[in-house]
């Protein structure tokens, strides 16, 4: 399916919902972000190689196959909100990451390690009042 097929499929289908008011860049970022922690939670037990993904639950894998389907909808959304050519802005990111990194270049330094699992989530919260220190608070969670 191509990603004006599935523009065109999520646009019908919040235009005969009246849901047009979900299609905002605000509301398809928040989106994205609550099925990205989806996803992360489910693979957040996982190790980094391909093949330990078999060892996960029938019930878990279609959690991650549906939360993925709703960041790809979200993304195809939120581009279609901000009046940007999807297809385009992926060929030239391509692009400049071939450039910036060529095939056959040493790798210049290593990629960050897995952040370890289940320990004290640190949250910076901010109000509206950014620049005002005073008015930010820190969430932690066990």
């Amino acid at each position: 399916m191509r990603l004006e097929d599935i523009r065109q499929r999520y646009a019908l289908f919040c235009k005969t919902r009246n849901w047009e008011t979900h299609t905002t860049p605000r509301s398809c970022t928040l989106s994205m972000m609550v099925s990205i922690g989806a996803i992360a939670g489910a693979l957040q037990q996982q190790d980094d190689k391909v093949e330990a993904l078999s060892g996960i639950s029938y019930v878990e894998r279609k959690l991650i196959e549906r939360s993925i389907a709703d960041v790809i909808i979200q993304v195809v959304a939120a581009a279609s909100a901000c009046h940007v050519d999807l297809s385009e802005a992926v060929l030239q990111k391509v692009r400049a990451t071939a450039k910036k990194y060529p095939q056959g270049a040493p790798q210049t330094q290593p990629l960050p390690a897995a952040l370890p699992v289940r320990r004290t989530l640190s949250v910076t919260l901010l109000n509206k009042d950014r620049d005002d220190p005073e008015k930010v608070s820190e969430f932690h969670s066990p």
